[in-house]
């Protein structure tokens, strides 16, 4: 990856490489995790979609994507550990592929949909606004009709800190939110956010620096960011919650205090893959297949915050028997009782998986962001070693310090009438 400054904290980066036929630039703006302006920037990532200054139709927007020889558009807000990320991705299709120069046209949509949106006497076209949130409200409904995705939103909420902040936004919050507070919060971006230019694909570095400079002028900015959560050590709390819903959902928040970038990090990734991430897991042979205690059981490593989540949908007559037989698992990582060839699968598993994201262009651009996030070099091929060298006592000292923080049980109302 090629590195060049634009202005102060606004970089542009280069991942030159011949794996694609298509080209993609990701325009990523960071800022400090917030939660006070979570509405706002999930509300920008609808409104700096549809059109812009140039485009003020969603024809006309359809059509210049069209003429990029039917290229994507897609604006995001992804919050990702203890910052706020929107994020403009474009792609299309390779120079080499097609008889015309593309790039620079390119770079072009996402300067227009980013920096230059349709405003109306300083503010977003009104119909607009009202539409996307009424799209915003619906996104949170979709999502949130789903009982495992409600419980995991739950209990992120009661647990607090980096994890709330990122929660959706709530109906209430959107509603609250004024056109003023989302053209504020746009100006916030471009004027304070820490601002990266990721470029993938076969491209020439020098027209692609000549392009960046032309179409963009960032104003030089002190805004720094960590995407590491700090850990965090809160008292144990339970909740249950009712719901008429066909089963229940129990989720499970434990506090491992490692960092991203700890040596101990590989073998707890692996680990997890041991506990619960895969077919061949504890969790899965042991509570769902052996005992037949739930319908889906499955834990995740959140490796920005020093957590991990454990999640299942069960019965809730099951509930106390499935969390025992958790705690059960739990405890055989820590003492190491798992077998070879749960270890042995586990690596290749989580080698294959790595080695297979370096043919996947997101997860490519993502990797070169987390290496610039995070100030180091560390690479998918990197990481691959790493995982090759990790030994059973590493995962035990992973594992020696998992301590249960949150607990919510979302549970099916037995008595209520539908």
């Amino acid at each position: 990856m090629q590195t060049f400054r634009l202005s102060e904290n606004c970089s542009l980066h280069i991942h030159p490489t011949e794996k694609f036929k298509d080209v993609t630039m990701n325009l990523d703006f960071f800022l400090p995790l917030e939660s006070t302006m979570r509405p706002a920037h999930f509300l920008l990532s609808f409104l700096l979609a549809e059109v812009c200054d140039t485009s003020r139709t969603k024809l006309e927007t359809q059509k210049r994507l069209d003429d990029l020889y039917g290229a994507s558009l897609s604006v995001t807000s992804d919050p990702r550990g203890n910052l706020d990320l929107l994020e403009f991705s474009c792609s299309t299709a390779d120079s080499h592929y097609v008889s015309d120069s593309l790039l620079y046209r390119q770079m072009e949509v996402l300067r227009d949909y980013a920096c230059r949106p349709y405003l109306e006497n300083g503010l977003f076209e009104s119909h607009l606004f009202e539409e996307c949130v009424q799209k915003a409200i619906t996104a949170v409904r979709m999502t949130l009709d789903d009982p495992s995705a409600a419980a995991v939103e739950e209990a992120s909420l009661r647990y607090g800190g980096a994890m709330k902040k990122r929660c959706l936004p709530s109906e209430s919050e959107l509603c609250c939110v004024t056109n003023e507070a989302c053209t504020a919060a746009w100006k916030e971006l471009i004027d304070q956010a820490e601002i990266h230019l990721f470029v993938l694909g076969n491209v020439d570095a020098d027209e692609c620096l000549e392009a960046a400079r032309s179409l963009f002028s960032f104003s030089d900015r002190n805004t720094m960011v960590s995407l590491q959560a700090d850990p965090e050590t809160r008292p144990y709390s339970e909740t249950i919650l009712k719901k008429p819903i066909s089963q229940s959902f129990l989720v499970q928040l434990y506090e491992d205090g490692l960092r991203y970038q700890d040596p101990l990090m590989p073998a707890f990734m692996l680990g997890n893959g041991i506990l619960g991430a895969l077919p061949t897991s504890l969790l899965f042979q042991e509570v769902r297949e052996a005992r037949s205690l739930c319908y889906s059981i499955g834990s995740e490593n959140l490796i920005y915050d020093g957590m991990l989540r454990i999640t299942a949908g069960m019965n809730r007559r099951d509930l106390l028997e499935a969390g025992t037989l958790i705690a059960q698992q739990i405890s055989r990582m820590q003492k190491g009782e798992f077998s070879d060839d749960q270890l042995e699968t586990a690596r290749s598993m989580y080698i294959n998986s790595w080695r297979g994201s370096m043919d996947h262009g997101p997860s490519l651009i993502w990797d070169d962001c987390r290496s610039v996030l995070l100030h180091t070099e560390d690479s998918i091929p990197r990481m691959i070693h790493r995982f090759e060298t990790v030994t059973r006592e590493d995962i035990m000292n992973a594992y020696a310090g998992l301590k249960l923080a949150e607990v919510l049980i979302l549970e099916e109302d037995a008595d209520d009438p539908s």
